[in-house]
């Protein structure tokens, strides 16, 4: 088993064996806490020739004192690789509803297949500096207390425009 991606963004689809994504991102921005947030996890997986059949998974995003914020479980069937086929692959397209994060730090996601456990990727979440300004240009409806905000500090202090305020991203 080798990871090939794992990382959070706010939509992604599979089109012609291909992975559209739009706004990857691993850092959150929240003006308090606790804080929620959707968003969608994408974890692509090669599997080695020896490892065809039901693989039971399970993937856990870990707060920064390592106990689990929520857990998602579930299986993929592997397939045998014929001869001049690539490695069967498995990826993971999974829309999060409304992910509460309970403090700030570094969060992790970590996939455990069979008894191995692997930590995939991180998703920092870090407090909205007070007194930032923000731009009313790029604010939608959605934005509100408790919710992440994309505002790059640039943007915060009045530079280029970031991302929509209330997407909760940052970066790429």
């Amino acid at each position: 088993m080798r990871i090939l991606y794992s990382f959070v963004c706010d939509h992604a689809e599979p089109q012609d064996n291909r992975l559209d994504v739009h706004g990857m991102f691993h850092e959150l921005f929240a003006p308090g806490f606790p804080a929620a947030h959707q968003m969608v996890y994408v974890l692509g997986v090669e599997w080695d020739v020896e490892e065809p059949g039901r693989k039971d998974f399970k993937i856990d995003l870990l707060d920064p004192g390592g106990a689990p914020s929520f857990t998602i479980q579930g299986h993929t069937e592997v397939s045998l690789r014929r001869q001049g086929d690539p490695p069967p692959r498995t990826v993971l397209i999974l829309p999060v509803q409304e992910v509460r994060f309970p403090t700030e730090g570094t969060y992790f996601f970590q996939l455990q297949v069979d008894d191995v456990v692997q930590t995939v990727s991180p998703l920092h979440l870090l407090k909205l500096d007070e007194g930032a300004e923000l731009l009313e240009a790029s604010v939608p409806a959605r934005g509100g207390a408790g919710k992440g905000s994309s505002r790059p500090p640039q943007a915060r202090r009045g530079g280029p425009a970031g991302p929509p305020r209330g997407s909760g991203r940052r970066g790429g």
